[in-house]
């Protein structure tokens, strides 16, 4: 089994991390049943992510808020 490892300073960056491992390192698979059948996939045997700071929140502009804001009220 192989384990890979991943360091990242927030729950984004550990999501691209992870993305990024498993194009670089992951097994190559094909589906066999179901609806995807024939497709292919990639996945890591293991992976252990370390997140530094897990509460911090990815920035947010302006616009986005304003246009949410009066669809949420």
């Amino acid at each position: 089994m192989d384990i890979t490892f991943i360091k990242a300073r927030d729950l984004p960056e550990a999501w691209f991390l992870c993305l990024r491992k498993t194009l670089e390192k992951g097994c190559q698979y094909v589906i066999d049943r179901g609806s995807w059948e024939g497709h292919q996939r990639k996945e890591l045997d293991m992976a252990v992510v370390q997140i530094e700071h897990p509460g911090r929140r990815a920035p947010v502009s302006g616009s986005c808020v304003t246009t949410a804001l009066p669809v949420a009220m």
